[in-house]
């Protein structure tokens, strides 16, 4: 018995591919740890006033004894 083209150049390599990545995400698995650290976020955005005194206080997190096991700091700068 002979299979359809569209079976052998199409279905087949994209069934083989996704096979994988089930099996892959079956066994994926993420745990919190005994402590938990909250997450600051800064969005910026080109042309913003506020801004750089909002980026230089978040830059100024660290220096200020709240370490990565404080606070997890994040800048994100949104640009045109």
């Amino acid at each position: 018995m002979r299979l359809p083209t569209a079976f052998t150049t199409l279905i087949w390599p994209l069934a083989m591919f996704a096979m994988p990545a089930a099996a892959i995400a079956a066994e994926c698995s993420a745990h919190s740890g005994a402590q938990s650290v909250p997450l600051l976020e800064l969005y910026t955005s080109e042309g913003c006033s506020s801004c750089p005194a909002a980026n230089k206080w978040l830059s100024s997190i660290a220096g200020s004894g709240f370490g990565a096991n404080k606070v997890v700091a994040l800048a994100f700068h949104v640009d045109y």
